[in-house]
């Protein structure tokens, strides 16, 4: 999980300086590799840590961890998704990749209880 965030600066990097160009292409898919990638790795990291809560502290909240367990289901076949359509179109590529960037940035909205 770290090597792959330590490459986000660098794909990142590349999909600006390149995405004017001819090789946005392969920039986007440098980018989406890395999204990719790191998907999976911080899927498995939060797989292991939250199964049985083995990993989570003793108080916590099973409907939140499932929760969290469901948002972070999609992100692998999202950038799959996003991987394959930078081989179409760069564009839809990277505006995909936004509304992920967005979905994983913008916290849940937390469902208060009643007050008893």
């Amino acid at each position: 999980l770290l090597f792959t965030v330590s490459l986000f600066p660098f794909s990142t990097s590349l999909l600006s300086a390149y995405i004017l160009t001819r090789e946005a292409r392969l920039a986007v898919l440098v980018y989406a590799a890395t999204a990719l990638a790191m998907a999976v790795c911080f899927n498995s990291l939060w797989r292991y840590a939250s199964r049985n809560g083995r990993l989570l502290a003793t108080d916590h909240d099973p409907k939140v961890a499932e929760g969290i367990s469901k948002s972070y289901r999609n992100g692998p076949i999202m950038y799959l998704i996003i991987f394959a359509l930078g081989f179409v179109s760069v564009a839809a590529s990277v505006g995909l990749s936004l509304v992920m960037l967005l979905y994983f940035t913008i916290p849940p909205r937390k469902h208060t209880m009643p007050s008893k």
